[in-house]
């Protein structure tokens, strides 16, 4: 769950970022925006491929980079940080209700 979730159900006092940035802590800066992030994918990315790269919407962002074949590399991390920061805290929440 992001800051900003967490701050709209009063369970945070700032929705902004832990990264010092004083940006809104959304799931696309989790994902991308965060300087943290940022690093990782500059590692992976062409660096003829970055500037449309962080540049667009969460959802086109999403659709392009999962159906793209061009850098498996990138997708591959995309996927490991969906899977990390969406699937596995959804699994434990679930499982704490038990």
């Amino acid at each position: 769950m992001t800051n900003e979730i967490r701050y709209k159900r009063h369970r945070s006092g700032s929705p902004n970022c832990h990264c010092g940035s004083g940006d809104i802590e959304t799931i696309l800066h989790v994902l991308r925006d965060c300087k943290w992030a940022r690093e990782v994918w500059l590692k992976v990315l062409n660096p003829c491929d970055t500037d449309g790269f962080f540049a667009v919407d969460l959802h086109v962002w999403l659709l392009s980079n999962l159906s793209s074949i061009v850098n498996t590399k990138g997708r591959l991390v995309l996927v490991n940080l969906v899977w990390c920061y969406c699937v596995v805290p959804l699994e434990v929440h679930e499982l704490s209700h038990f």
